[in-house]
């Protein structure tokens, strides 16, 4: 069935024409702040390397103080450097030496730089640099001048540096000591060697152009999704959940490359936890525990990975995942066990399944976990969305929470929580409130799934929420025994699921319960008991308070996501307040609907009370895992934690006291997705100062 299309009206054509004006500025301001440098910085690697050297001063008492200075040589007009190396990449892109500037620089002059083949004497690359030109810290370049060539391998070559003109300028450039240079031959400056010193030389095999194709291919697909909502919101009648298919999966696979494995917090375990539940499958047990078989082409993928991911590694990263092939053999690697059982890996274990049965490399297998991981993520934010009675637009801008995209499209099972939380709030809603439509079978699978997760991952935190299942009406039923059963059953279900998979994991926590006090790893450090807790509650009282104050407002804020992977990158304030203030509005009834889905007083307390309990359980566990003795507050609470208490809280907002004339769901939909550019410029600004 095609949907309703309505004629564009005048209105529609000029929002969006302001709309490409503005995304036009944006793009082009994005570009130059945060683009450009990128895609002109190379991938650089020491051809000989750089020297310090210790300096006697004399402070103002008069005593001798020592200081570590690199080491450098003053450039004066006239000047020739000579340095003979081997290039070590079989790719050549430009060679150079580093120079400094003692203060700005705006005399005339010029600094040649030339780069020859020792054995041939023919020039491979030449460069002329206007000393007024020259910033501190800058490469002396001389790069080919047909881009990246192949073939360098083992080639001998001579770098040249040529002051023709210098004035009063004073410039230095870096240099390095033979002792830690063996095998390279000796300086020669103005036709003499210096048998102590070498030029300290850089190379570089490629242009690191990641974020220029990524910025391209990001910027037209960004543009893509939120002119889709605006047309599909403005001019059709085609449903918000199917609004957010093609949204969700956009942005999910911009933060996918955005963050690659690992950068997203405790990633790696969880990766290897879900290897490890692979091998298990396929019987490739260790016989040490907290160990896991990784085949070499996984294992070298993963050590090429970082949790705080460089340029380079990007790069890399942009060129290797085409390869095919994979390398022979495997590792034994150790890693942190997470307590939790296959069920919360699922996305991950299917992943990586996949990637392996069809033999694809290292980079792939772990790519294809989180790529699974995004459809999971569509599958039940969709399902949450289309179930919801209402307030479909405060799911809808739960789903693009920036923490949400990140913790649903990685291998963390914080993403399944999120998601089972949606689902379970969204068909609660309806099931309480809409007593007409009938129970779909596909709602009671996902309800059941939904509970299962939250009964097996954070040691059962947020299980609590289950009980909110009480609250569905007997008339839901055939009759009030198979109401109780069926209530009965689901609860059941979440109690078995918790007892079976992470009874366990609440002994490791709550373990020992006597008085004598456990070593915390982390912290070097007396870790609180059970038995303190028994003989004096206060102790956890007390700092539960100082955190709960000190923190709170923070912790409302970073939950929707101004702190992204282990990075912390700073997305601006003003992104989670305005969709959290839109939530809320979103909870406000229409005029003479105000009836639908309107939550009780006991509803509402019993919120509160189940939230508070997931609270303290989640304060307990961190309190008994991670907190040292006499702390003070309580240590490793993050604010993703409280993001699936955030789906049923606000349902504490919905009431009859304030009412809205029109539906506004579309203009909310609308500025969640368009906030998306702000959100991108943001990690594209913060992750500059990092990544270089």
């Amino acid at each position: 069935m095609r949907p309703f299309i309505k004629k564009p009206k005048v209105k529609h054509i000029l929002w969006f024409l302001i709309f490409c004006i503005v995304f036009y500025i944006g793009y082009h301001v994005t570009y130059e702040t945060c683009i450009i440098d990128r895609m002109s910085y190379p991938h650089l690697f020491s051809l000989t390397k750089s020297s310090t050297v210790d300096v006697v001063t004399t402070d103002e008492d008069g005593e001798e103080v020592t200081n570590t200075e690199r080491l450098e040589y003053l450039l004066k007009e006239g000047d020739v450097f000579e340095q003979t190396f081997t290039f070590t990449s079989d790719y050549f892109l430009s060679v150079g030496t580093r120079i400094f500037l003692d203060e700005d620089n705006a005399n005339e002059g010029s600094v040649k730089v030339e780069l020859f083949d020792a054995e041939t004497n023919e020039l491979i690359a030449d460069a002329t640099y206007d000393t007024s030109e020259l910033e501190d810290k800058q490469l002396l370049l001389a790069s080919s001048p047909t881009g990246m060539v192949e073939g360098y391998q083992g080639k001998i070559m001579t770098y040249r540096l040529t002051v023709e003109e210098m004035g009063d300028s004073k410039i230095t450039v870096s240099m390095g000591d033979t002792e830690s240079n063996s095998g390279v031959s000796n300086v020669i400056i103005n036709g003499e060697s210096d048998s102590t010193l070498v030029l300290a030389l850089r190379g570089a095999d490629r242009q690191l152009t990641y974020w220029y194709h990524i910025f391209r291919i990001g910027a037209f697909l960004l543009f893509a999704v939120v002119a889709w909502t605006f047309w599909s919101l403005a001019l059709t009648k085609i449903k918000l959940q199917n609004v957010f298919l093609p949204v969700g999966f956009v942005l999910a696979i911009l933060f996918l490359l955005f963050l690659p494995p690992m950068s997203v917090p405790d990633e790696q375990d969880h990766m290897l936890e879900a290897y490890e539940k692979v091998n298990s499958f396929y019987g490739l047990n260790t016989d040490e525990n907290d160990t896991a078989f990784i085949y070499n082409e996984d294992y070298h993928a993963m050590q090429s990975l970082k949790t705080t991911p460089t340029l380079l590694e990007l790069d890399e990263i942009k060129e290797e995942i085409t390869q095919s092939g994979r390398e022979e053999g495997d590792t034994v690697v150790s890693h942190v066990y997470m307590h939790a059982k296959a069920l919360a890996y699922l996305p991950g274990i299917i992943g990586i399944m996949i990637a392996r049965a069809m033999g694809l490399n290292g980079f792939l297998v772990w790519y294809s976990g989180r790529f699974v991981a995004i459809l999971f993520y569509l599958c039940m934010m969709y399902f949450a969305i289309k179930t919801a009675p209402a307030a479909k637009a405060a799911f809808f801008i739960i789903a693009l929470f920036p923490m949400t995209i990140q913790q649903c499209c990685s291998y963390s099972y914080d993403g399944m929580i999120i998601e089972a939380v949606c689902v379970l709030t969204a068909v609660l809603l309806k099931w309480i409130y809409y007593k007409e439509e009938k129970i779909k079978k596909t709602e009671i699978a996902f309800l059941i799934y939904s509970c299962i997760i939250l009964a097996v991952c954070k040691g059962g935190c947020y299980m609590p929420l289950v009980l909110l299942v009480l609250f569905i009406p007997s008339k839901r039923f055939a009759n009030a025994k198979r109401a109780i059963a069926a209530k009965l059953a689901i609860i059941g279900t979440a109690g078995v699921s918790w007892l079976v998979c992470t009874l366990s994991y609440v002994f490791y926590v709550l373990a020992p319960t006597g008085t004598e006090s456990t070593q915390l790893a982390h912290a070097d450090a007396e870790a609180y008991t059970l038995g303190d807790l028994m003989s004096n509650f206060w102790l956890f009282i007390e700092p539960a308070f100082k955190s709960t104050v000190d923190s709170g407002s923070e912790w409302i804020l970073s939950m929707t996501g101004t702190q992204l992977g282990w990075l912390n990158i700073e997305v601006t304030s003003w992104i989670p307040i305005i969709m959290l203030t839109m939530i809320l509005f979103s909870m406000v009834p229409q005029k003479n609907k105000c009836d639908e889905a309107m939550v009780g007083m006991p509803e509402k307390v019993a919120i509160v009370i189940l939230a508070l309990l997931s609270v303290g359980m989640i304060y307990m566990s961190m309190f008994l895992d991670w907190t040292p003795k006499d702390a003070g507050y309580i240590w490793g609470i993050q604010a993703r934690y409280f993001l699936p208490l955030l789906p049923p809280a606000m349902l504490l907002f919905r009431s009859r006291w304030m009412t809205i004339e029109k539906d506004v769901t579309k203009y909310f939909a609308f500025t969640a997705v368009s906030l998306y550019g702000m959100v991108f410029y943001d990690l594209l600004l913060e992750t500059q100062k990092y990544l270089e």
